[in-house]
């Protein structure tokens, strides 16, 4: 095949994996005044009192005081809003997922509920001190009808979800994957993966910061003990897609056997405790402050295995604590 040849074929190929992936992806734009997106609003993050779904992974991130005050002076001052992203869910009769957007949303529901007073604005300094019911009756209407953009994406399945969550939002606080599998992989595997990740004993094999843990740092390490000592020979690339082919598959297989959960749970605690035992004080930590990613892998998947293959005298194969 000549250089010309295998470059119209490599063509093709990519246009057939565009036209696919395209189809796959349906959205329209819609507009609403501002007054229709807060009260399409959970009455808060955890609510689902309203047309709008909060995504668990988004439930705990809350903008400071300072942000939000600096978002309402920008939507005062009439500046341009990014685009709110959402995909409709038609199995919760309608509703809508807010994918990016949720912070924004969330003030200005704070703000036109009396619920936020401004502060420390640099633009409109003599609105400093204002809630929503200072305004006058004039900026009260402007503000409650100026309209916002979002696009709604239909049809989605979880993993155009997955990327979406990845791709699109645009928070100073991204999430993480563990984050983002929560809202888009929810099921009674992804449930026990939770539950795992707050083992007292495997907290102390993991040691990380605060910030560490409200990412679910745990919850990612548990996701890819569990793919990796089950899958490790099935493994090419992508590690996001990876874990998360495997978090859905198991959803299914967990629903199906209900007994396979307490068989996963007890081989997890047999796992820490063998862990504690051959592991120094610090755990999969070598410092005792975090724990790399590829050092528990390592290490972890190697307990699993053997635990496993009945090598239970795990301390003949003694780990190093340096």
């Amino acid at each position: 095949m000549s250089s010309q040849e295998s470059l119209l074929l490599h063509q093709e190929e990519a246009e057939e994996q565009l036209l696919d992936v395209q189809k796959t992806i349906n959205f329209y734009v819609t507009e609403y005044p501002i007054e229709v997106l807060v009260e399409k609003m959970p009455s808060s993050t955890s609510g689902d009192d309203g047309d709008f779904v909060i995504p668990k992974y988004q439930r705990e991130f809350t903008w400071e005081l300072s942000r939000q005050c600096k978002f309402i002076e920008s939507v005062l001052m009439g500046l341009p809003i990014p685009f709110l992203f959402g995909f409709a869910d038609a199995e919760k009769d309608d509703s809508t997922i807010i994918v990016d957007g949720v912070q924004r949303l969330s003030t200005l529901r704070a703000f036109m509920k009396d619920n936020l007073k401004l502060s420390d604005l640099d633009k409109l300094d003599r609105l400093n001190g204002y809630r929503f019911s200072n305004l006058s009756k004039l900026q009260q209407r402007r503000l409650s009808r100026r309209t916002l953009r979002m696009v709604v994406v239909d049809n989605a399945d979880p993993e155009t979800q997955f990327e979406l969550f990845e791709r699109i939002n645009t928070g100073s606080k991204a999430p993480s994957a563990a984050e983002i599998r929560r809202g888009a992989y929810d099921g009674p595997f992804r449930d026990l993966i939770v539950e795992l990740a707050s083992n007292p004993q495997f907290c102390e094999l993991t040691p990380m910061s605060e910030t560490k843990v409200k990412q679910r740092e745990r919850e990612e390490l548990v996701a890819r003990l569990l793919c990796y000592s089950d899958m490790y020979q099935d493994f090419k690339h992508d590690v996001a897609r990876f874990i998360n082919n495997y978090v859905r598959s198991k959803n299914d297989e967990l629903a199906q056997s209900p007994n396979m959960e307490n068989k996963i749970r007890n081989e997890f605690v047999q796992f820490c405790l063998e862990a504690s035992k051959i592991l120094p004080s610090s755990g999969f930590s070598p410092q005792g402050s975090q724990t790399p990613r590829n050092r528990f892998e390592a290490l972890g998947v190697g307990i699993l295995l053997a635990i496993r293959s009945k090598k239970t005298d795990l301390k003949k194969v003694r780990l190093a604590r340096k």
